[in-house]
């Protein structure tokens, strides 16, 4: 009975450490599968954020700031937070100045021949000094160059037509005083005959008649003074097309009639810039 006693102990002790070894393995198992600790997970995002930072910094755009901004935001550790938010910061900055370059280089492109907005954007243009925007800086100059050169030779073309414009009035006016010179020459002359009809004697006889004045000729010929012409003045009108360069839409010969051919363009194309009306003599 003692010995059927025992056994049956036995078995039961051994059932008992069998099912304890099977509960020890299964809590190390689960142990081993749980989710990583807090620290694992504290890197896991501030090495997200890194990488959105670096995605932003080479591509720079809203879109990528704001994935930014978001992995930055998961951060717990605040001195990692800070130094990503500083970088965030600067990048935020460099979009804004990227894209008031890009802005005041188009509104220029739309007026060349201001040169007010000619030197606001070459300032802008010249604020771009992060190495990854050299590719963009450089197309932005270049734009501005080609601009300024065609605003240039408008200008020059300007100065042209206003120095012969300037050159006809003189011409004109030479003209002018030529005609009346030769006028009074004329009027002289009669005037010498009709002196020169008193001389007939020293003492003339009182029953004489006297000498008739000269009557003075009519029409356009024989001396008459002559009007000068009338002095026409010029206007011209410069516009930039949609694409920024510069048009020039002619010469008139009133202001009115410049500013009605500058909208005219402007309305005729869509996205053209303003006009500039000058007069050029």
């Amino acid at each position: 009975m003692n010995k059927k006693l025992l056994a049956m102990t036995g078995v039961a002790l051994a059932s008992t450490l069998l099912l304890t070894a099977c509960g020890t393995s299964k809590a190390n198992n689960t142990t081993n599968n749980s989710p990583s600790s807090s620290v694992d997970v504290e890197k896991q995002a501030e090495a997200t954020a890194k990488t959105a930072i670096s995605v932003a910094t080479t591509t720079l755009n809203q879109k990528n700031l704001d994935s930014a901004q978001s992995a930055i935001d998961k951060i717990k550790d605040s001195t990692a937070k800070k130094k990503l938010t500083d970088e965030y910061k600067a990048l935020v900055a460099r979009l804004a100045t990227i894209t008031n370059a890009t802005k005041l280089v188009s509104d220029y492109q739309k007026d060349a021949m201001n040169d007010g907005k000619y030197n606001s954007a070459k300032a802008a243009v010249a604020k771009l000094t992060d190495k990854n925007d050299v590719k963009l800086k450089s197309d932005l100059e270049a734009k501005l160059a080609a601009s300024k050169k065609q605003a240039d030779n408008a200008k020059s073309a300007q100065a042209t037509a206003h120095a012969s414009a300037n050159n006809g009035a003189s011409s004109n006016n030479a003209s002018a005083n030529n005609q009346a010179n030769n006028s009074n020459a004329g009027n002289s002359g009669a005037t010498g005959q009709y002196a020169g009809g008193n001389t007939g004697s020293a003492n003339p006889s009182p029953s004489a008649p006297a000498p008739s004045k000269p009557t003075p000729p009519t029409g356009g010929t024989g001396g008459g003074s002559t009007p000068p012409p009338a002095t026409v003045h010029h206007w011209q009108v410069y516009c930039s097309d949609p694409h920024g360069n510069v048009v020039d839409l002619g010469l008139f010969t009133s202001e009115a009639a410049a500013n009605a051919a500058g909208r005219a363009y402007q309305q005729s194309h869509p996205g053209a810039g303003s006009y500039t009306t000058m007069q050029v003599d």
